[in-house]
């Protein structure tokens, strides 16, 4: 259960998350992510193992908002913990059905595809607000 925390600490997040630091990312520095951060953060840091396109991206956005290091670290291996936890429970559980065992790349495949559906659920949101925006104007 430590490795996918210390993979993710092991990586350049500490380089975002330095105080002061002149290196990071300024130009996604705005007050989107730190308003989001601020109301959605926690959840984001542990939702995002569960999530392939926002763990890769959450890290970066945390620290640009201003997210603490501490806080941060305390999150990610809450995270990483469920993750962990889950995913071997859902092995052992699962593991035991013979359909599951004769159609293993099929559940893999529904597996990814209900972890990408958030993602294009979003999209398509943000897709018709911008839609009845442009409406409007």
């Amino acid at each position: 259960m430590i490795a996918p925390t210390t993979g993710s600490v092991a990586t350049l997040d500490r380089v975002f998350f330095a105080e002061n630091n002149q290196n990071s990312l300024t130009a996604l520095h705005s007050t989107k992510p730190t308003y989001f951060f601020e109301h959605h953060g926690g959840k984001t840091i542990i939702i995002a193992r569960f999530l392939l396109l926002l763990r890769t991206f959450a890290p970066f956005v945390a620290g640009v908002a201003n997210m603490t290091y501490k806080r941060y670290v305390v999150l990610d291996f809450f995270g990483g913990v469920l993750w962990t936890g889950s995913l071997t429970l859902a092995g052992y559980w699962l593991g035991k059905y013979a359909f599951i065992k004769d159609n293993l790349t099929l559940v893999i495949l529904v597996i990814i595809g209900l972890s990408l559906l958030p993602v294009f659920i979003g999209y398509i949101k943000h897709r018709n607000e911008h839609k009845a925006t442009l409406r409007q104007s």
